[in-house]
């Protein structure tokens, strides 16, 4: 294998970007990942002695893939109704590119991220991935939490390579999986100083001309973001004002699935507690937290 040079055409049908193709740019990064899952695959430990145990295995990797197998394509889904209103922008802002927004997954975490920079165009707009993308961050989690599939994650700007035309790599998802395995701790999407600042960039950008979307866009992904009354962190704020108002645009049971979402934390809490769990019974207690703050 060493030396060997590999043609356009096979690296095509393997699915990877052209080397000459392959460079670092910024990248918005979502990172959500499935909890409970080591909970439900330690059932599924072997040896199989008997078909009793084996069948217990079976039953515990198939319960266990329900959740990762909505997340990829509800998150896949949101990403195509992206595009779908990426087609009515290119109609009215002719002239005009814009960042895609993509989903990618291994095991139980999913990942939605856009390529914020295209060095080929004079007239880039990256804040309607950005919004979009955080607004399908919130919608997945809050649909999550109401079919009782817990989410964790975190959302950030970093930068990243396109190893092929559905994968991004690099410190991007190095960002997105630290803010999610090391600072999100409870039932929570943790926004990293990467998107912070690009919002704020955007929010300080003149009103006129080619800034005039980027700047409504930045207001919009703004009040996403909110602060968690525990520590301060800048968190995603899933059942804020603009993600209840942006649902009932979308059709969506906003009220139907919140009322879902907190009656599970509610019982998780509860199960947790009654079990002696009591780190875990406290993480449900903070989402709970979160959910009075927002008057439920």
């Amino acid at each position: 294998m060493a030396g060997r040079t590999f043609d356009h055409e096979f690296i095509k049908e393997a699915g990877l970007t052209q080397p000459g193709d392959i460079r670092g740019r910024l990248y918005f990064m979502t990172y959500l990942d499935v909890l409970g899952q080591k909970d439900i695959l330690r059932r599924a430990h072997g040896p199989y002695s008997e078909a009793a145990q084996l069948q217990e295995a079976i039953t515990a990797v198939e319960e266990a893939v329900q959740p990762i197998y909505w997340l990829r394509l509800a998150a896949a889904e949101l990403c195509r109704q992206y595009r779908e209103a990426q087609k009515t922008l290119a109609g009215t802002y002719a002239g005009y590119t814009f960042s895609e927004l993509k989903s990618q997954s291994f095991g139980d975490t999913v990942i939605m991220f856009a390529q914020l920079h295209d060095e080929t165009s004079s007239h880039h707009l990256m804040m309607p991935a950005v919004e979009a993308g955080l607004m399908s961050a919130a919608l997945l989690y809050l649909q999550g939490l109401a079919k009782g599939f817990p989410l964790r994650g975190g959302i950030d700007v970093e930068v990243g390579a396109n190893l092929s035309p559905g994968e991004a790599y690099g410190h991007a998802l190095c960002a997105g999986n630290h803010l999610e395995s090391r600072i999100a701790d409870s039932l929570r999407v943790v926004v990293g100083p990467g998107l912070l600042g690009v919002i704020d960039s955007a929010l300080a950008l003149p009103n006129t001309g080619d800034y005039i979307m980027e700047r409504a866009l930045a207001k919009e992904a703004s009040r996403l973001v909110s602060r968690d009354a525990a520590d301060r962190a800048f968190i995603l704020d899933y059942l804020g004002e603009k993600v209840k108002k942006d649902a009932s645009v979308l059709r969506l049971p906003f009220d139907e699935e919140a009322r879902a979402a907190h009656s599970f934390l509610v019982a998780q809490q509860e199960r947790w507690a009654r079990l002696g769990e009591l780190t875990r019974a406290r993480k449900y207690s903070t989402a709970l937290d979160y959910f009075r703050s927002r008057g439920f």
